[in-house]
């Protein structure tokens, strides 16, 4: 996966997931999708490199965390059957937007760990 940008370099695709790359004029979004049966909760994940991030931090208490070398915050949003998960890391020339969701803890703590394995 080459891009036109330089930027942190992507995470570990978890097992069970697969990815794919959106490369546009002035961003790059990595995007992890959960491979399943019609029965389950879709998982995923989403890393957005460029300018113009959508984050709208939710009203939930900030989770502390140190991402890339930096003091960061996650914010939860919980509803039956779905847990989400974002933040927003500001870079040098660009933003990065993290963001996940699952419908079980235990693919949401895999995402989670995946999302912190950016370097």
């Amino acid at each position: 996966m080459r891009s036109r940008r330089r930027g942190p370099r992507p995470v570990r695709r978890p097992e069970g997931f697969v990815a794919s790359v959106d490369d546009g004029a002035d961003f790059l979004v990595y995007r992890f999708a959960q491979v399943g049966g019609f029965d389950t909760t879709p998982a995923s994940a989403g890393i957005y490199l460029g300018d113009h991030a959508h984050f709208a931090p939710t009203a939930s208490a900030p989770i502390p965390d140190t991402l890339l070398g930096q003091s960061i915050a996650w914010y939860d949003e919980v509803e039956p059957g779905r847990h989400q998960r974002a933040t927003l890391v500001p870079l040098a020339r660009a933003s990065l937007h993290i963001f996940f969701e699952a419908g079980d803890e235990a693919t949401f703590e895999t995402l989670f760990a995946a999302m912190r394995t950016l370097r």
